[in-house]
């Protein structure tokens, strides 16, 4: 099967899956209400990224937007070295994005040392890597991407914090026993 055809058989699958988060409380809306900030932001923005873009020596396949906010867009893609989907962040280049993304990235590996079977409900990064992108408009200046490989997990938490009505999220979504 070809690269295509993988990718295209990959994306067909996906969109077969229930994507609505369920949530199964009577404090949290069951309306998505979910509205990413930057939606327009062109692809320039987070490194030319775009469906069909090879990341990282073509280890992974973007298949889609999953959202963007302030700091990143965040993309579904596909990790052939893995063979399965993952979510790819990637940070805005500007030396305040830059710098939390690393931050991020020191925090969430000190997560990992703490929890090194990975039992804990806590995110975990599976990689970060740097992307270079030159621009396409004048001046074409180099710029630095810092992205975060994460495994993909549904909605974004301002969106459960909305969908709750700001009120805070149910203890059966948060609490372990």
């Amino acid at each position: 099967m070809s690269t295509n055809d993988q990718a295209s058989s990959f994306a067909s699958q996906l969109k077969s899956i229930d994507s609505k988060p369920r949530v199964s409380s009577r404090s949290c809306s069951s309306e998505d209400g979910d509205t990413s900030q930057d939606e327009g932001l062109p692809a320039s923005e987070y490194g030319g990224v775009e469906p069909g873009s090879y990341l990282k020596d073509r280890r992974y396949l973007i298949i889609g937007r999953l959202g963007s906010g302030h700091f990143s867009a965040v993309f579904l893609a596909y990790d052939y070295h893995e063979k399965r989907s993952v979510a790819v962040k990637i940070q805005r280049s500007a030396e305040h994005y830059i710098e939390a993304a690393r931050d991020e990235i020191e925090l969430l590996r000190d997560l990992r040392r703490n929890d090194p079977e990975g039992k804990q409900p806590v995110v975990h990064l599976n990689d970060c890597f740097e992307l270079y992108y030159d621009g396409v408009e004048p001046p074409k200046t180099r710029k630095l991407h810092i992205c975060t490989v994460f495994e993909v997990l549904g909605k974004t938490l301002l969106s459960l914090i909305r969908r709750c009505r700001y009120e805070g999220a149910p203890l059966n979504l948060v609490k372990v026993i």
